[in-house]
This record gives C-alpha cells, structure tokens and sequence, in this order.
C-alpha cells in the first residue's frame, strides 16, 4: 500500500490535511511523523495545498513506501 510520511510540523498541515481528507486514506502519527496510508494511489495537486514551491518540493522528505508516479510542480502521486 502506498504511504508517504511527513514531518509532523506546521509548514506540512495542508498537504496533510489535504491527504488525510481524501477517502479511504488512514493517518496516523508515527514519531514525530504522519503517515499518510491508503490502499490505493494517493494523489495531491499543489494547488489544493497552497504550498509553496520549497516546501512543496520537500514533500519526500519524510520518505515514502511504493514507488513515485509523478511529482511536479503540479501533482504529487505515489503508486
């Protein structure tokens, strides 16, 4: 299952927030980290998070189970 881990700081709430709010993703705190779980593809646009671009960028930071599908600009998926 795919899983991505953020820092549990306030510059990454809205792209957790904007993760956990999606259906059939679990959050969980994990030391310090949310891990962000879901049996299927998880998938955010930039622009429902209103990061910026440094922090946006940052968002693997935590690290991740499953592979990138894509991560620009835009979009953040992991298959």
């Amino acid at each position: 299952m795919p899983s991505i881990y953020f820092p549990n700081v306030p510059e990454y709430q809205p792209l957790i927030k904007a993760i956990s709010g999606q259906a059939d993703v679990q959050c969980r705190e994990a030391g310090g980290y949310v891990a962000l779980t879901s049996p299927k593809e998880i998938c955010v646009l930039r622009v429902d998070t209103g990061l910026i671009e440094a922090v946006w960028f940052g968002a693997l930071v935590g690290g991740f189970e499953g592979r990138v599908a894509k991560f620009d600009d835009k979009e953040l998926r992991i298959a």
